[in-house]
């Protein structure tokens, strides 16, 4: 007797360019909130399915080819920008013309255009999947470049089974950009704009029983030819204090089933949240940044609630990684789940954004509590771009971190962003001169500016001396729109500075520096610069690619010196200290002289009146040393410099 097929009534869908070894936590959380209502549902994570297909029509594609289009969404977008997603800008030459003036290679857009001859065949393979559960709901989860595929494919969808119900919610959908796609694709019935939980149990429900929907705040519903909006409400705290867990098994069902499971699975990590919102951006929104949307509004979930999901997860899964989604961490996590998860005793390995202003107490909490991975807002390696940018940091707090990273064994994630308004040849050279003596921490990836939605930048334009041109030229190829709709669906935006200096030559200085940062990364290994203690004085080895091998060895006092600078210090503190009851202007005389051949060797970073120690130490502290105000250290003599050639 043949199996009889099991109906879905409800299907939750993840589709490229989804990151394929992160599960989807939007189709987690949904799910897990419909289960909590009784309502029976199923993820479909086809992305992992898109990577499959895409091998099975051509041997030569593979995952490695699906990661370098989703970490550029604006390709991956044109990719499945094919009918019945109809076009008329998506001429195959004018957008492969396009790469080629963006900088790609030849080689990598020969294999853009060969993934999209395999979209067509993947819709109809995936249509089936879908309408072989026969459905009567589908969501379709959008952030990045995941909305041009979910567009063309609910089209397909809706051509097959008029009756179905298509829901649109995600990133993507937010704000004015969930109304546009409401009102260009009259395939989707339903926007939900903002954060689902509140709304989406009962809108499932009410179209299960087949009565209409109630317009709830966020939402865009459509009735025939009507089309009703409700503004989005301010979010609460209430969503975060307690839910069920998020469901990722239709995630690994799928992976342990894919060709490709030996090479995804080693590095899945499962996304967690501890936090929405972010509380710095709530006081002082960074200028460039658009990523909270309509949600910046700081909301933690109770500390307890996110150990037990970690758990929960971890032995579900048997796994030990995961990736925080939070756009910055909750400084309450310090006195409370980090230290719990420090003395669990478990190896877990979690990825955190943070901001750069930690202690160092805080980075060593980190690194005991499994955090091995951050991404900090470092953005800039100097203070007055930092400054408007309104980071809340400075060049010397940003190297900082790197430093106590690389110490404490935590990977650090970070751009340096140019191109912003007021940014001035100098300042990029200044960056330039710095960074060469930092190649001994983990490199930066250097990006332009990018005007977002959202952003001060996007909605105060004229107040920093920025014109905006429209929607980026990428929409135009892979939407079938009109200027003033695809401004209203695009998130990222040509722009041009009304006032700008010339920044080429400084530009250039530091582009090239960051290209040798991240050779000597990719190489052999990163160059070291490293911090060795003995009984009344300690060696600073030198083995950086942009310096001379050297080793330099410290008496006692240029070696406290030295490790008072650890946090940075400012030289009238370091006079006083060092002075005791002497003489603070003869001890400031000899400390500006031993500094000065600190600066000259590349082994301190200097801004203004403070001077941070660059050495990593090989056996970290978890606080700072700080000079004792009793008795007077011996007197600080020329810095002894011994150089050593590598074999």
């Amino acid at each position: 007797m043949a199996r009889r097929a099991v109906r879905e009534r409800v299907l939750l869908v993840a589709l490229p360019w989804a990151r394929l070894e992160h599960p989807s936590i939007q189709l987690g959380l949904l799910k897990a909130i419909l289960d909590a209502r009784g309502v029976k549902s199923k993820q479909l994570h086809l992305y992992l399915k898109f990577v499959d297909h895409l091998a099975a029509f051509d041997s030569t594609l593979g995952p490695e080819d699906y990661d370098d289009v989703a970490t550029k969404y604006f390709i991956g977008d044109w990719i499945f920008s094919v009918p019945p997603f109809e076009t008329s800008a998506n001429a195959e030459d004018g957008y492969l013309d396009y790469l080629r003036k963006e900088g790609e290679g030849e080689a990598f857009i020969a294999k853009v255009a060969r993934m999209r001859e395999a979209v067509p065949s993947f819709l109809e393979a995936a249509a089936n999947e879908i309408l072989s559960q026969s459905p009567d709901v589908i969501g379709f989860t959008t952030t990045f470049g995941q909305t041009v595929s979910s567009l063309v494919l609910a089209k397909v969808l809706k051509q097959r089974a008029p009756h179905l119900r298509i829901i649109f919610g995600g990133a993507n959908c937010d704000g004015d950009m969930g109304e546009a796609l409401h009102r260009n694709f009259p395939w989707i019935d339903i926007i939900v704009r903002g954060e689902a939980e509140p709304v989406f149990a009962d809108l499932v429900e009410s179209l299960l029983a087949g009565s209409p929907p109630k317009l709830a705040p966020g939402l865009c519903l459509r009735s025939g030819l009507d089309v009703s909006v409700k503004p989005l409400l301010e979010h609460s705290s209430s969503t975060m204090e307690t839910r069920s867990y998020v469901d990722y098994d239709e995630y690994f069902s799928r992976l342990e089933s894919s060709p490709f499971a030996a090479n995804i699975s080693p590095r899945v990590s499962i996304p967690f949240e501890s936090s929405r919102g972010c509380w710095w951006g709530q006081k002082h929104h960074c200028t460039f940044c658009g990523l909270n949307g309509s949600a910046m509004q700081f909301r933690p979930m109770v500390p307890q609630n996110v150990l037990d999901e970690l758990m929960y997860l971890a032995q579900r899964y048997q796994r030990l990684e995961f990736n925080a989604t939070d756009n910055i961490i909750d400084r309450k996590l310090f006195d409370t789940l980090i230290p719990t998860l420090a003395n669990s005793n478990h190896d877990f390995h979690l990825f955190y954004e943070v901001k750069a202003n930690l202690r160092k107490r805080d980075v060593a909490s980190l690194r005991a509590a499994g955090v091995r991975e951050i991404q900090p807002g470092i953005e800039s390696l100097s203070t007055s771009i930092l400054r408007r940018m309104r980071k809340g940091t400075t060049a010397l707090q940003n190297i900082r971190l790197l430093k106590w990273c690389t110490a404490y064994g935590i990977q650090v994630h970070w751009n340096i962003i140019y191109g912003l308004p007021g940014d001035t040849n100098s300042e990029y050279a200044e960056m330039a001169r710095i960074a060469r003596d930092c190649f001994h921490f983990n490199a930066p990836n250097l990006i332009p500016l990018s005007v977002e939605r959202f952003s001060p930048y996007y909605n105060e334009p004229a107040a920093f001396g920025i014109e905006i041109l429209g929607a980026k030229a990428h929409y135009h190829f892979a939407y079938p729109l009109k200027r003033a709709e695809l401004n209203k669906i695009a998130y990222a935006f040509e722009h041009r500075l009304v006032s700008s200096t010339d920044v080429a030559e400084g530009l250039a200085l530091l582009r090239d520096v960051v290209d040798d940062w991240q050779s000597a990364e990719g190489s052999a290994g990163i160059g070291t610069l490293k911090l060795y203690r003995g009984p009344g004085f300690s060696i600073i080895k030198d083995r950086r690619p942009s310096r001379i091998p050297s080793d330099f060895r410290l008496g006692e006092a240029e070696s406290l010196i030295y490790e008072a600078c650890d946090e940075g210090a400012s030289v009238a503190t370091l006079s006083v200290k060092l002075a005791g009851n002497g003489d603070v202007a003869a001890a400031t005389r000899r400390l500006l002289l031993f500094l000065s051949s600190l600066l000259d060797a590349g082994l301190v970073f200097r801004e203004g009146n403070r001077y941070l120690s660059l050495a990593v130490e090989v056996s970290p502290r978890s606080t700072s040393l700080h000079l004792s105000k009793d008795g007077e250290p011996q007197q600080i003599v020329t810095l002894n410099q011994i150089r050593v050639v590598e074999a």
